[in-house]
């Protein structure tokens, strides 16, 4: 008989954050409510979320048994799989896997076919007196996260070639949600037009807290240095600010719960919240249409989440010089493997160009 209660953020990821054996310490975002020593097993769950047939449920579980030692083994020795080891090619996957697979991902995938429906119809002389306001067109659960999860292989690819790293904190601790992955480009800050944040994207940075003390981190080596404790090792050393900056990430990233370890943690997250409030929004997913301007019939559909600039600045990673020299304007174009290259012109080549139209959805 298929399990009706299906977590989104698994039970062992979670356990890493107990406050006391199957309990952990929660901060409800909406209510700005702390609550004490929760029942860890019904967090991050939805009745039937992948489906009421099991087949879903059961394959994350049967691969959640792959991940937990991978994960469990870095907490215990505070150190990383040796790249293209089987047991990195089961971390990216974890990351992979849980950026898909969260209520929040659900969501998006909502947002996404809402958007671009609407979008699509505001052509449509039939479609005037319709209120699109009152009409949802994305789908409902299982078909949106099931449409999330079916990208799972291509992410994971696409994230293979980042660099994986470790922050560890000694002192004050790390937090989790339930969407505890948290893509940012700290090189594209200031790009607001366009995303930034896909797998393939230069300057993608990725963020997972796996314990109080240890924050993974997946970047792109191409545009970041990091500082570390020692030549042998991929850990650098995260200061009180640092674990402010990761912080706030997980408050941004939530929808909405965070979890922590120690109860004396909730005054810092109050003090974090109204630092980040301006940097929650639930329109994520922007959809602009361009049409081009001498066929009314051939028009272009922009699709994009909306990037987050919180103006990151941690001691242990940076910009690479050479990457701090290319203009703002070039810094979103290609992909990671893809080197820019300058714009050429042809003679006699006719260009085709593309006027956004009224943004109806986005």
């Amino acid at each position: 008989m298929a399990k009706r209660k299906q977590h989104f953020v698994p039970r062992f990821y979670l356990k890493a954050f107990q406050s006391d054996p199957k309990r952990i310490h929660l901060y409800n975002i909406k209510r700005s409510l702390p609550i004490e020593n929760v029942s860890l097993k019904d967090q991050c769950y939805k009745r039937d979320f992948y489906g009421s047939d099991g087949r879903t449920e059961n394959f994350l579980a049967s691969l959640e048994s792959r991940l937990a030692p991978i994960l469990q083994s870095i907490i215990s020795s505070n150190n990383l799989p040796s790249y293209r080891s089987e047991e990195h090619h089961f971390l990216l996957l974890f990351v992979a896997l849980q950026l898909l697979r969260t209520a929040k991902a659900s969501d998006l995938i909502r947002q996404l076919v809402d958007k671009s429906v609407k979008q699509v119809l505001s052509h449509d002389p039939g479609s005037k007196d319709i209120d699109m306001d009152s009409v949802e067109f994305g789908f409902e659960n299982p078909g949106s996260i099931l449409m999330s999860l079916s990208s799972l292989l291509t992410m994971k690819e696409a994230i293979s070639d980042l660099k994986v790293h470790l922050a560890r904190s000694s002192r004050k601790v790390f937090i989790t949600s339930d969407s505890p992955i948290f893509k940012y480009n700290q090189y594209c800050e200031g790009v607001h037009h366009m995303g930034v944040t896909g797998g393939e994207c230069k300057g993608l940075q990725i963020f997972v807290p796996i314990s109080p003390h240890l924050h993974l981190i997946l970047y792109d080596g191409t545009t970041y240095s990091v500082r570390i404790l020692d030549r042998f090792s991929r850990i650098s050393r995260a200061t009180a600010s640092d674990v402010d900056s990761l912080n706030m990430f997980q408050l941004v990233s939530a929808d909405e719960n965070i979890y922590f370890s120690c109860w004396a943690q909730r005054q810092n997250i109050c003090l974090l919240v109204p630092r980040i409030k301006h940097f929650r929004n639930p329109a994520q997913i922007v959809v602009q249409e361009y049409g081009q301007d001498d066929d009314p019939n051939v028009s272009l559909i922009h699709q994009y989440e909306r990037p987050v600039d919180m103006s990151l600045s941690l001691t242990f990673l940076s910009l690479k010089r050479r990457s701090r020299q290319i203009p703002l304007a070039d810094r979103p174009q290609g992909h990671r493997n893809q080197p820019l290259r300058p714009k050429r012109s042809y003679r006699g080549s006719r260009s085709t160009t593309f006027s956004r139209h009224p943004p109806n959805a986005g």
